[in-house]
């Protein structure tokens, strides 16, 4: 008889696959546009689909004259421990919540009115 027992490695490895074919729709993370120290522009996660997270996620949008919506798409999530491993290496789909589209000359941040 054949020992079917999987050690913890393979339970978190199959659990992750299980996870991953289950969801159907992809996760959004809903995302403004704000300055970065370099001189460009990332993308701050309002909050986190995951793990709640507000403001503490960001995924890098260009530099100094790029165009920050080439940049939207899935990312990884960034989120800590206890969150599953499974749901993190899912990741989310950026989505401009106020669709700001390309910054203008001179204006130096983006951010959700009012916080």
């Amino acid at each position: 008889m054949k020992n079917t027992t999987l050690s913890g490695a393979e339970q978190e490895a199959k659990a992750s696959r299980e996870f991953q074919t289950s969801v159907k729709t992809p996760l959004i993370a809903p995302v403004v546009l704000v300055s970065s120290d370099n001189g460009g522009w990332r993308w701050m996660v309002v909050t986190c689909p995951i793990c709640g997270a507000k403001g503490r996620h960001f995924h890098g949008a260009g530099g100094p004259g790029a165009d920050p919506r080439k940049s939207l798409g899935h990312r990884l999530a960034h989120c800590a421990s206890p969150v599953p491993v499974e749901a993190v290496c899912c990741g989310y789909e950026l989505m401009d919540i106020l669709d700001m589209g390309e910054p203008e000359a001179g204006k130096d941040e983006r951010h959700v009115p009012g916080q």
